[in-house]
């Protein structure tokens, strides 16, 4: 037994919080480092720098799905519901997708020209993984606190994961228009930032 839960049916809530979290982390911490570590062929030929990191995002994100399928098919053995609320699962990666990509895009300008930046983002991630309810549901947190993890887009984001893969259920109307909301303006933000800085790359590198 683990937090009073059967241990399979831990490993089902704690592989539907992991997905969305490992994605979002892997995405930002190598999408962040990309422009650093392709510096020799952003020099030598004239592409659209933005596409190393969307590149390294969409191999993280391919990655990601064929994992979850196959982790899916052994959680499906220890007790996950099949329900039709997975089929929203593609939606949600394009959306977790979208917010990470975004703040990848914006923080690769940053890396730029601040080196140590990704050691301080690795820091934060460290800390964020433990301040968003991927081991543990929100219920088990104080009231009294549950305003902090309110302002961490990455709760809605385990939500709509965690509702479909170990509820068989889908999040509200409310969460998903929140989780769209920050997935585009996670892109403008980051689309404006490259594009207001592309210039200064190659002389920053």
């Amino acid at each position: 037994m683990i937090m009073r839960w059967p241990l399979k049916t831990f490993a089902v809530f704690l592989f539907s919080g992991l997905v969305p979290f490992t994605l979002f982390s892997n995405c930002l911490g190598q999408g962040m480092q990309a422009l650093l570590n392709n510096e020799s062929l952003i020099k030598k030929i004239h592409i659209p720098k933005q596409i190393f990191v969307i590149s390294t995002s969409v191999s993280l994100l391919v990655d990601a799905v064929f994992s979850t399928i196959c982790l899916f098919i052994i959680a499906l053995a220890i007790g996950a519901p099949f329900t039709a609320s997975l089929f929203i699962l593609p939606l949600n990666f394009l959306l977790l997708f979208a917010f990470a990509v975004g703040l990848g895009l914006a923080l690769s300008i940053a890396t730029v020209s601040f080196r140590d930046l990704p050691n301080i983002v690795g820091v934060v991630l460290q800390a964020l993984y433990y301040l968003t309810p991927i081991i543990y549901p929100l219920s088990f947190v104080p009231e009294a606190y549950r305003w902090i993890f309110a302002l961490n887009p990455l709760t809605l984001f385990i939500e709509i994961f965690r509702l479909p893969i170990y509820e068989g259920s889908l999040a509200g109307p409310d969460v998903y228009a929140k989780v769209v909301a920050l997935a585009i303006l996670s892109m403008i933000f980051g689309v404006y930032t490259f594009k207001k800085h592309d210039r200064y790359i190659v002389f920053k590198l």
